[in-house]
């Protein structure tokens, strides 16, 4: 059975149990809490309606729709990967309790000419940590400011979409809770650092084998295996 993931809570769920949004297609929730969460968090700048039904396949507007349609399906396939390496990134056990809130990992993407329709459809470009009064600057149109009750457990994770010449196309932001965010408070403050320090080029690497299920867990256990040389697991978290 086909299994989808929830765009707010991340909850995998058999794609038959989820709701997709009725406007823009493009995305799933497995409640109504859910989508009205999304929706004020940063959906409702995101969501485009798809054409009308009458409109020709090859006019502008299907040719949009076709954009945003292989970055949602880009982002939702990758989804679990980015909130992983956002908690990581963020780098929590050094940083105000409020980090996650204040702050999003960015990264810049761009088109493969030869991975339509595969997982590897993008390709990382660059990435950073920038803080959401800088990012409603420079992205106005995702509203950052706007996200409701992120302290605890929430984070956001920016994709900026380039052409072959870095002209930006499209900026998402991905809004969500996870419940790794207290754990990673509370880590081990050397061991955080380390895992911060590596986040971009793990999540490339991740997104370069293809593998979503299993080249996260290859990738974290190099990662544990090279941080347990300076730091002792039992001690990850104090």
């Amino acid at each position: 059975m086909t299994e989808g993931t929830c765009a707010w809570c991340n909850k995998s769920l058999p794609q038959a149990e989820l709701k997709r949004c009725v406007q823009c297609l493009a995305v799933c929730y497995c409640s109504r809490e859910c989508q009205k969460n999304a929706w004020v968090n940063g959906h409702k700048k995101s969501c485009t309606p798809r054409p009308k039904l009458g409109a020709e396949k090859d006019t502008s507007d299907w040719g949009e729709l076709d954009t945003d349609k292989a970055l949602t399906r880009w982002l939702d396939t990758w989804r679990s990967s980015f909130c992983h390496f956002a908690v990581t990134a963020l780098d929590l056990a050094n940083h105000p309790a409020n980090y996650n809130a204040t702050h999003a990992p960015v990264i810049w993407v761009t088109e493969r000419v030869d991975a339509e329709n595969s997982p590897q459809r993008y390709k990382i470009l660059r990435g950073g940590i920038w803080p959401i009064e800088r990012c409603d600057i420079e992205w106005p149109q995702l509203d950052l400011g706007s996200a409701q009750n992120l302290e605890y457990d929430g984070l956001r994770f920016i994709v900026i979409l380039e052409d072959q010449q870095t002209r930006p196309l499209r900026a998402r932001a991905l809004t969500a809770r996870t419940t790794a965010i207290p754990s990673f408070r509370g880590m081990h403050q050397e061991a955080s650092k380390q895992l911060a320090r590596f986040w971009l080029q793990d999540l490339a690497k991740v997104i370069e084998a293809g593998d979503v299920k299993t080249a996260i867990t290859a990738e974290m256990e190099a990662r544990k295996e090279k941080e347990s040389k300076t730091v002792d697991l039992k001690d990850l978290f104090e």
